[in-house]
């Protein structure tokens, strides 16, 4: 499972080894995040969404919602859907 960095509160202070040490545990824990987020999974999706977005991506079982070539992964470009 991705974790999420979600940062912690700025030390609230005047001290610059304070804020180097906060600044290098919030690097430290991004790069962690960042080198461990190497694997996409997608949820399989039967329906199109409701709002689509440009460059949204989804892999669809082609039951309920076929966007042209079955089963697979997809990208929303130019208005339509195209299978990866």
């Amino acid at each position: 499972m991705s974790k999420e960095y979600i940062p912690r509160p700025v030390p609230n202070t005047q001290k610059i080894g304070e804020v180097l040490t906060y600044l290098q545990q919030e690097l430290a824990v991004i790069s962690d995040v960042i080198n461990n987020n190497q694997q996409v999974n997608f949820d399989v999706a039967n329906v199109e969404p409701s709002k689509r977005i440009e460059g949204m991506i989804r892999f669809f079982d082609g039951t309920n919602f076929n966007p042209g070539a079955g089963r697979g992964l997809y990208i929303f470009t130019n208005s339509t859907w195209q299978k990866l």
